[in-house]
C-alpha cells in the first residue's frame, strides 16, 4: 500500500509498566509505517513515564505529549487534540494488536470510502483462556447508518468500544469524550460518533487483543463508576425516541440488559446499598416490552427480571439457587 496518509495511533496510559512495552511493540512494528504515536501519561506512579520516554527516544514516530493526572476522559481528548493524522486509532495501553492492524483496517477505509471500519477483539483472560468478540458475521461487510445505529443498540457485532475502530480524523474533531465520566467514556463517544456517518465497515478478522485483568481501563468488576453507564444510555434512549423511533424498543431492550447486569453483579458480590440497589430496581420494573423482545435477554436474566419484578429480596434468593446448582 502507498503510505500516504498519516494515522495517529492514540495511547493513553495510566500506571501501566507489566504491559506497556508489549503495547508500544506491537504499534511500531506495523505494516504500515506512516504513522505518530501519541501517548498521554495520565499521572502514573510507577514506570510507566520511564517506558514511554525510553521508546520515544528510540522512535521519532513516538511522542509522550502529557503526563498530568487528568482522567481517562480528559487524556483522551488532548490526544485527539494533538492528532494530525488523515485517521485515528485508540489503543489502550495494557492491550496489544496484530502487525497488519492499521494496514488492513485503512485499506477497508480507503477502497470502500468508509468512515469507520472496526475489527474483531480477542479477549485476554490469562492461562490461556481466551474469548472472542466478533463485529462482523462475515469476513467483511459494509453497513449504511441506519443498520450501523441497529447494530449498536442491539449490543452485538457492533459494540461501543473504540480501540477496535479506524476513524476519519475529520469526523470526530468536534466531538469530546465527557470530563464526568471516567467510565464506558468510550461507549457513549461511539454513539456520538456513529449518528452522524454515511457508512462503516465491520471485518471478522481478529486483529486487536485485549487484556482483560484486575485493573483493567474496562475491568467489569462491580463499582460506582459502573452506574455512568445507565446515565449513557438514559441519554441514548432520548436520542433514539427523537431520532430513531423505530428502534426504540431494540434500546430500551439493551436498557433492560444493562440495568439487569449491573443488579446481577450487585447481588454476586453481595452489596447491599438500598441508594444504589433502590433506583435499578425501580427501573427494571417500569420498563414494559413484549414478549417477543423480552425473551431475547439470555435465560438468566428473564428470570431474574421476572423474579425482581415480584420481589427484589426474591430474585437474591434466585440468584443463591441458580449459583448451586451452577456447582452442582
Amino acid at each position: 500500500m502507498v503510505q500516504a496518509h498519516k494515522i495517529s495511533v492514540l495511547i493513553p496510559a495510566y500506571n501501566v509498566s507489566p504491559w506497556l512495552r508489549r503495547c508500544l511493540d506491537s504499534v511500531a512494528v506495523q505494516t504500515y509505517g506512516n504513522t505518530e504515536i501519541l501517548i498521554y501519561d495520565d499521572g502514573s506512579t510507577d514506570a510507566t513515564t520511564d517506558i514511554c520516554k525510553e521508546y520515544a527516544t528510540q522512535d521519532e514516530r513516538i511522542r509522550l505529549i502529557g503526563r498530568q493526572r487528568v482522567g481517562i476522559a480528559e487524556a483522551r481528548n488532548r490526544l485527539l487534540r494533538a492528532a494530525s493524522g488523515f485517521a485515528v486509532v485508540f489503543v489502550d495501553s495494557d492491550d496489544w494488536v496484530e502487525p497488519n492492524f492499521v494496514e488492513t483496517l485503512l485499506t477497508y477505509l480507503l477502497n470502500d470510502n468508509l468512515d469507520f471500519c472496526g475489527c474483531s477483539i480477542c479477549y485476554e483472560q490469562g492461562d490461556n483462556k481466551k474469548n472472542l468478540l466478533a463485529t462482523s458475521k462475515k469476513t467483511y461487510s459494509i453497513y449504511d447508518k441506519p443498520q450501523i445505529i441497529k447494530q449498536y443498540l442491539e449490543l452485538t457485532p457492533l459494540h461501543g468500544s473504540l480501540c477496535n475502530k479506524l476513524i476519519r480524523t475529520e469526523l470526530i474533531m468536534n466531538l469530546t469524550f465527557n470530563t464526568d465520566w471516567n467510565y464506558a467514556e468510550d461507549s457513549s463517544f461511539v454513539w456520538n460518533l456513529i449518528k452522524q456517518i454515511g457508512k462503516a465497515g465491520l471485518t471478522d478478522r481478529v486483529l486487536y487483543h485485549y487484556e482483560a485483568h484486575e485493573g483493567s481501563l474496562s475491568d467489569w468488576k462491580f463499582n460506582e463508576s459502573q452506574l455512568v453507564l445507565i446515565k449513557s444510555w438514559q441519554n441514548i434512549l432520548r436520542d433514539v425516541a427523537m431520532d430513531y423511533p423505530r428502534f426504540f424498543d431494540t434500546a430500551l431492550l439493551s436498557f433492560l440488559q444493562l440495568n439487569l447486569s449491573i443488579l446481577f453483579s450487585i447481588v454476586k458480590n453481595g452489596i447491599d446499598d438500598a441508594a444504589i440497589v433502590a433506583p435499578i430496581v425501580r427501573r427494571i420494573r417500569k420498563i414494559r416490552l413484549p414478549l417477543r423482545y423480552i425473551i431475547r435477554l439470555d435465560v438468566r436474566y428473564i428470570f431474574f427480571y421476572l423474579s425482581v419484578c415480584v420481589s427484589y429480596k426474591q430474585s437474591r434468593k434466585l440468584y443463591h439457587i441458580w449459583k448451586c446448582w451452577k456447582r452442582c
